[in-house]
């Protein structure tokens, strides 16, 4: 999962960043508002965390922006203002509003949940064929027994498992599994590629290559 945060705090910022780099995600760190907007038009994510009240441009702000432009993924709003009001008015712009202080438990929770609910899912599970994809736990099975995968390899996998019948392009794809400031090498996400289709024999699906386009999740 690629998460864009977006906090003025740079001691809060940088303990959410490495936080949920632990957990195995690729997090961008921007520390106002046009620099977090800059971002979200110039790079892919699966959720943005972006606080409220930010300098040059309000994480109101922000996300209407991005939703004019059509960017997306799945917005938090975190901040101090815990009052009833505030609440609905962030909740009328994003898809969740977190209070400071609050667990980092709690964090990855509701992430986890608005990100199941943007991609149409309600549960934990994505079933391809034989193939099954736990988002909470990462893990991945193929007729029930369990197949190691990498971080970059699951993240790889659920980028197109998410997106069945949905061409995902080089750029895309690049976008979900690097950061803002680390892309890759040209062929890493074709070794990538190989690496996961190897490690898939066995399941009823089939990572297709798009010609001139992209790639593809094909249950078979």
């Amino acid at each position: 999962m690629k998460v864009l945060l977006i906090e003025d705090n740079q001691l809060l910022g940088r303990s959410v960043k490495l936080g949920l780099e632990e957990l195995g995600w690729i997090v961008d760190l921007a520390s106002d508002g046009e620099e977090g907007l800059y971002l979200a038009q110039n790079s892919t994510y699966d959720i943005f965390l972006i606080d409220r009240m930010l300098p040059k441009l309000s994480g109101i702000e922000v996300i209407r922006k991005m939703r004019e432009a059509r960017i997306d993924g799945a917005a938090i709003i975190i901040t101090a203002l815990g009052a009833t009001s505030d609440k609905i008015s962030g909740l009328e712009v994003a898809d969740d509003y977190i209070v400071k202080p609050f667990e980092m438990g709690e964090l990855v929770a509701r992430m986890k949940a608005v990100y199941r609910r943007s991609i149409g899912k309600s549960n934990a599970l994505l079933e391809c064929g034989n193939l099954g994809i736990n988002l909470n736990e990462q893990s991945v099975t193929i007729n029930g027994d369990k197949v190691d995968l990498t971080a970059k390899e699951f993240d790889l996998l659920e980028s197109l498992a998410t997106r069945q019948n949905h061409v995902c392009s080089r750029a895309e794809l690049s976008g979900l599994l690097y950061s803002f400031n680390g892309e890759p090498e040209s062929n890493s996400l074709d070794v990538l590629l190989g690496r996961l289709r190897k490690k898939l024999q066995g399941a009823t699906v089939e990572i297709v290559t798009i010609r001139s386009k992209g790639f593809m999740l094909r249950v078979e």
